[in-house]
């Protein structure tokens, strides 16, 4: 077997982050990373082994889960802060109407 090679998580502890959990719909929302560590033993996930992976501890109260994958998390971007047609305004463009 290779050799396992850690990039850098996605996510830091603290970050408000999006689940998105296919086994678990019922908790997918906006959690705060509590804590992230890197797994080094297999896990079996969807049908598939992955090895070698950053887990997540999200505050979801469920015994059976000991930490999410960066798979079923997703970044949460906050707005530009202004709608549409400001930002257009802001970039001097034109807005034209389609009708």
């Amino acid at each position: 077997m290779g050799e396992v090679v850690m990039n850098r998580p996605k996510f830091s502890e603290g970050e408000i982050v999006i689940l998105q959990s296919e086994s678990y719909p019922h908790l997918s929302g906006e959690y705060p990373v509590l804590g992230v560590w890197w797994e080094e033993k297999a896990h079996i996930v969807s049908g598939g082994i992955v090895m070698g992976t950053y887990v997540y501890d999200l505050p979801t109260e469920l015994a059976e889960v000991d930490g999410w994958l960066e798979s079923s998390l997703r970044k949460k971007y906050d707005g530009c802060g202004q709608d549409y047609n400001e930002m257009i305004k802001s970039l001097n463009v034109d807005i034209v109407e389609v009708v």
